[in-house]
């Protein structure tokens, strides 16, 4: 950016400072008219100012920071910025101030005795020597020390000196929710739901942690959620939080939080009703507000809000969003209800509630139902009448009216003790027939639990929550004989069979009831069951550390001594690692000298041959290549005068969503070597979704489990490789493994011809066996194949990893949008990132910094997955 262009943002933004609201807006359009990118500069400015007013200075002193040190001076890194309250705090060295809140000050500092930069918070200077202020800022600290989490920022030390309280937390980089959602607002646009959703699930993770600590937030907020430049939520700011259930700190009649945010009990000021279902509440509404675009409840003042709270529903955000699922809608208006015992109980149950949507399960909470219904109605609406509460009544009342009614003949018969007529035993065998069938809600309970995340994946520290679980299994089907007895007693009061039929409205929703509890918990524990999915998950998890590691301890040795080798192993520059629980050293690959794993809870461990080749069979597992680390180009684009065609990076038919071309430093990963099998898939998952499987022979190809699998969505991919312990590459990853340290069009080179017996595209082979004639095709290609072929038919590229290029797209973990940040008509919200071309494509597509892009739920049969693990 020019000095011109400069000091014309400068001038705009200044101009801009002198109007409100809409008038700001209108303002900023029309002097940036034509000029989207001038427009947007002086917007981010805007939105920067009102979080920080101080912020255009600060900017551009960092600025002359990074110009002064490009060019080679002197000046120190850290240079303080003037009139600063103290030189320093402890070993803390303040520079500059990044943030302010009603209690505190957050300065950029420097811990001088490990020379790195911390956020140093202090208390305001017109609220020092205030003791409920300084007990509140003491509490912090010790609220958010007293957290392990990653999603809770880290508390490096703390003091007091010069009569001023501090504390010292780890710099975290990145911007508060509640500026994301503001810039999304300002492109007319929502943040994709998936990405809201996991990081609101991090911070249900967050506040769970912090609840079972005993510490309630009491201002979740989204300007208290900070999403970092690596798309983490870090839950900020326990300034009101309140430590423990015998906390006195806030007096009965003071309100902490803010208006919009606050759960009915604030409002109320009820103290003792305060806890963590009032985190849940704000959690609740930070949501709402991520979805639907609004806070649920506006008003002109803050009593206005704070009155709606009080005595206003909200409106349902699916009403303002339609792509709220039903499921969310239901999650979200649980989760702020004004009654605290139909709210989610714990944050656990609200975050368990959040993975089920994440997974595209349905949640545990149901929609209201028609006596809730009525009576909101009724407390909105006194004169509602009477008709429909005597309909809510008979409709939902009367059952529960028959079971009371039963319980108290048994409770009459007992205390008289006496029987006449057989009173008692009547009142017991159908009351305890009544009673049985909550076992229809402790079965869904379990079913829904051993399908969740609480119970994958199946490693040791998972073991006691799975014996927890099969033993609550155990308890209820030890009922199971008892319920068949009882519904075949029942059956001989039946008018008529298969179907039966009861005279009697009670007896008939008994006996339905109870004949689907018998059904279902007789799938539940029949072959194939979900108790057995469970005990086979329980077998895995206390067998693999000694089927991994313990029995592989000999290979796991050379592994680590190799791999942190610098003359053997150069590419992973000394790295060290430890043991991975699931994997087996398959030694190094011959070609590329990178080492390779096998996933044992996949399939088979292969073996390598005379050639040092891995020998493939449709029983083995995936394998997995331990990539180095390292900083590369990412993205392309075209060529130009300066940087013709063949230079690193210059692509002729790049996209302008394929650069700028930026730099990418990547930690050390795993990815797998082939794009994962139906077989693997079939074994893990008990189902073989792709549309070419076993029943297809094309081109004189019959296809095997060794094919690739493939119509799998996003989220199929997501949530089965969770369960392994796995995950799919981030975009980065992907690309830096397809590359293999090459800057060229493909690994192969910049000529597509180059990409013979490497890759399965659209060739002259598909073209002559059936291909329609209404594509175009790669002629001077023939990979022998018509649709995907077996992983590992063609050559590797320099990492070891076949059909980067080819055979099927690839889903990676990453949403789609543009490397700098701006809108694009091919960056939808709501799509993610998929790689690689596919056999249908032609080369262009294969591209190594093609992006293509796919909604969550796509399924289709050229998309398939190559899984991925942290190290």
């Amino acid at each position: 950016m020019d000095a011109d262009q400069s000091e014309r943002i400068r001038g705009l933004f200044v101009s801009a400072l002198g109007r409100e609201g809409a008038g700001r807006a209108a303002f900023v359009a029309e002097a940036c008219a034509g000029d989207p990118a001038l427009e947007e500069e002086v917007a981010s400015l805007l939105a920067a100012h009102d979080e920080a007013p101080d912020f255009v200075e600060i900017l551009e002193r960092s600025r002359s920071i990074e110009r002064d040190l490009a060019q080679g001076t002197n000046r120190p890194p850290y240079e303080p910025e003037p009139d600063l309250p103290f030189d320093r705090l402890g070993e803390f060295r303040l520079i500059r101030r990044i943030g302010e809140g009603g209690m505190g000050v957050v300065y950029l500092a420097v811990q001088e005795s490990l020379n790195r930069q911390v956020a140093l918070k202090l208390i305001r200077p017109e609220r020092m020597g205030l003791l409920e202020v300084e007990a509140r800022f003491k509490r912090e600290a010790e609220a958010i020390a007293e957290l392990r989490h990653p999603s809770i920022v880290t508390v490096i030390g703390s003091g007091k000196e010069k009569g001023v309280r501090y504390f010292a937390m780890e710099l975290v980089s990145g911007q508060g929710l509640d500026a994301v959602l503001r810039e999304a607002s300002s492109r007319q646009e929502k943040v994709p739901l998936p990405t809201v959703l996991k990081w609101i699930h991090e911070i249900a993770l967050a506040l769970e942690s912090a609840h079972r600590a005993e510490i309630i937030h009491r201002d979740v907020k989204p300007s208290n959620i900070q999403i970092t430049t690596d798309g983490r939520a870090m839950l900020m700011d326990f300034g009101v939080a309140r430590l423990g259930k015998l906390s006195t700190m806030t007096l009965t009649g003071q309100f902490r939080g803010t208006p919009h945010y606050a759960s009915p009990e604030q409002v109320r000021a009820k103290r003792h009703e305060i806890d963590a279902r009032t985190d849940i509440y704000s959690l609740g509404v930070t949501l709402y507000e991520a979805v639907a675009g609004r806070v649920p409840f506006e008003g002109e003042t803050s009593e206005q809000v704070l009155q709606q709270i009080r005595e206003v529903e909200p409106v349902a955000p699916r009403r303002l969003n339609p792509s709220v699922v039903p499921g969310l809608n239901t999650v979200i208006l649980k989760a702020m209800e004004k009654d605290l015992g139909n709210r989610y109980q714990t944050m656990s149950a609200f975050g368990g509630d959040l993975q089920r949507i994440i997974n595209g399960e349905l949640p545990l909470a149901r929609t209201p139902g028609l006596i809730s219904w009525v009576w909101k109605r009724a407390r909105k609406n006194p004169p509602l009448s009477a008709a429909a509460l005597a309909i809510a009544f008979l409709v939902i009342l009367v059952p529960w009216l028959i079971v009371l009614k039963e319980k108290e003949k048994r409770e009459i018969a007992v205390r008289a003790g006496i029987e006449i007529d057989g009173q008692r035993e009547i009142a017991d065998e159908r009351y305890a027939r009544i009673i049985r069938l909550s076992d229809v809600k402790r079965l869904a309970d379990l079913e829904a639990e051993a399908k969740s995340r609480a119970l994958w994946p199946a490693r040791p520290d998972r073991i006691p929550d799975l014996e927890a679980w099969l033993q609550r299994a155990d308890e209820l089907l030890n009922r199971l004989d008892s319920h068949r007895a009882l519904l075949d007693t029942l059956r001989q009061e039946a008018m008529s069979s298969g179907p039966w039929v009861f005279d009697e409205t009670e007896l008939q929703w008994w006996h339905d009831t109870l004949a689907g509890l018998v059904v279902g918990l007789e799938a539940f524990s029949g072959e194939d069951g979900i108790e057995q999915s469970v005990e086979e998950r329980l077998a895995f998890a206390a067998t693999v550390q000694e089927e991994s590691i313990d029995r592989y301890r000999e290979e796991w040795n050379r592994a680590l001594l190799s791999i942190a080798d610098r003359r053997e192993c150069p590419q992973y520059e000394g790295l060290v690692i430890e043991p991975r629980i699931g994997f087996v050293p398959l030694g190094r690959d011959p070609d590329s000298g990178l080492w390779e794993f096998a996933h044992l809870q996949t399939g088979a461990i292969p073996e390598r041959g005379a050639d040092g080749k891995l020998a493939l069979t449709e029983e083995t597992g995936l394998v997995f290549v331990l990539i180095p680390g390292g900083t590369f180009d990412m993205g392309a684009v075209r060529p130009s005068e300066d940087e013709p065609p063949g230079s690193p990076n210059r692509d002729p038919e790049a996209r302008p969503d394929d650069g700028p071309v930026h730099q990418a430093t990547l930690e050390p990963f795993y990815i797998s070597k082939y794009e994962m099998t139906q077989g693997q898939w079939l074994r893990f998952t008990g189902e073989n979704p792709s549309h070419y499987g076993l029943q297809h022979s094309l081109g004189g190809n019959q296809h095997t489990l060794l094919h690739p699998v493939e119509r799998v969505s996003w989220e199929d991919c997501d949530r089965v490789l969770y369960r392994l312990g796995l995950r799919l590459p981030a975009e980065a990853e992907w690309e830096f493994a397809a590359r293999a340290g090459t800057a060229t069009v493909w690994w192969t080179g910049n000529d597509s011809h180059s990409l013979q017996g490497a890759a399965n595209l659209c060739d002259a082979f598909f073209k002559s066996h059936g291909g329609p004639s209404s594509l175009h095709y790669e002629e001077r290609l023939d990979d022998g194949y018509t649709s995907h072929a077996p992983v590992g038919s063609f050559r590797p590229n320099p990492f070891g990893l076949h059909d980067v290029h080819g055979n099927l797209w690839e889903w990676c973990r990453n949403s789609y949008a543009r490397y700098d940040g701006t809108s694009s008509d091919d960056s939808a919200s709501g799509l993610w990132v998929v790689r690689g071309g596919s056999w249908f494509d032609l080369a262009c597509m294969s591209r190594s910094a093609n992006r293509g892009a796919n909604g969550p739920g796509s399924r289709n049969n050229v998309l398939g997955l190559r899984p991925a693990a942290t190290l």
